[in-house]
């Protein structure tokens, strides 16, 4: 019990850290120019996992009378396309696989992007500078292991998904079961996928909250850096421990927070937060404070050498 207070103890000294620089850096000293910039290498920095909006699907018309030939039309028109399909399923086939390829070629772009903004935001919180083409060119080898174990672990969890899925489904497919037998097979197809996810969250809340701070200050490798977490872990694993625990609590606070604004704003900081780029600058705050509590936690649990100057 002593070990995790202490433990503990690190962990809050380091969210005191990130708080007192966050403060400091951007109220204290506050500029528009360091806003707005910290706000581009955020933005970057999250680029991949998208800017918000979205778009309403219609709803069918569901009543009869007036409506009912308008139903009738689209479901003439449905059936049309489908058969159209049916009789060009080569060119179907291509055009899909065409979009898909283009998908995943902006994806893998916007994820390369986004690695090379996590180290430029990482740099800027570190050295407490605004600058973009230098950490752009400076942590390159950092970011590109970063994106390779980024796409291969993706496709290692879904292909552990698929196989497992596709598996489970063919053997029931395949020969009827007792009622008992599929229902515990589905039960398990739920347990395993809720562990696989589980498995990835934890997997990548441990790239950016340690490989990142790590491969930044060592310049590492994500390889290289996996292993020196592996024997930190295995130095002082109750500071891993309370570090994630205070990790969610705070994030939890942080979207108490952000639902305050909200609301006591009529939604106008919600409307500003879905809008691209101008959304990171307004969550600096939130994104500063996390990128810093991470690189302050690894002064407290490898002080080897200082990270935040």
């Amino acid at each position: 019990m002593d070990g995790f207070l202490a433990a503990w103890d690190r962990c809050w000294a380091a969210a005191v850290t990130a708080w007192q620089r966050m403060r400091y850096e951007l109220f204290t000293t506050a500029t528009v120019e360091k806003w707005f910039t910290l706000g581009l290498t955020s933005w970057l920095a999250n680029l991949a996992a998208g800017s918000g909006g979205g778009f309403n699907v219609p709803n069918l018309p569901s009543r009869s009378g007036a409506n009912g030939g308008r139903g009738g039309a689209a479901a003439d028109w449905l059936l049309t396309a489908v058969n159209w399909c049916r009789e060009h399923w080569l060119l179907v086939g291509a055009v899909a696989v065409a979009i898909l390829l283009v998908v995943v070629a902006a994806w893998l772009l916007l994820l390369w992007v986004s690695c090379r903004g996590k180290f430029i935001f990482t740099d800027n919180v570190a050295r407490r500078h605004l600058l973009v083409k230098e950490p752009w060119c400076e942590f390159k080898a950092q970011a590109n292991s970063y994106l390779a174990w980024l796409i291969g672990m993706t496709l290692a969890f879904v292909g552990i998904l698929a196989v497992w899925g596709g598996g489970v489904a063919a053997w029931l497919l395949t020969r009827p079961h007792p009622l008992a037998v599929n229902l515990t097979c589905g039960i398990t197809v739920v347990v395993v996928f809720l562990a696989v996810i589980l498995a990835m969250m934890l997997a990548m809340a441990c790239l950016e909250n340690f490989l990142i701070p790590l491969m930044y200050r060592d310049r590492l490798t994500t390889g290289a850096a996996w292993r020196r977490l592996g024997a930190l872990l295995a130095w002082r694993p109750l500071d891993f421990v309370a570090y994630l625990l205070l990790n969610m609590l705070l994030w939890t606070v942080a979207v108490v927070a952000i639902l305050l604004a909200i609301v006591c704003t009529c939604c106008l900081a919600g409307c500003l937060m879905m809008i691209p780029y101008l959304g990171a600058v307004v969550l600096l705050p939130v994104t500063y404070f996390f990128r810093a509590f991470s690189l302050a936690f690894l002064e407290q649990v490898d002080p080897v050498r200082p990270v935040l100057v």
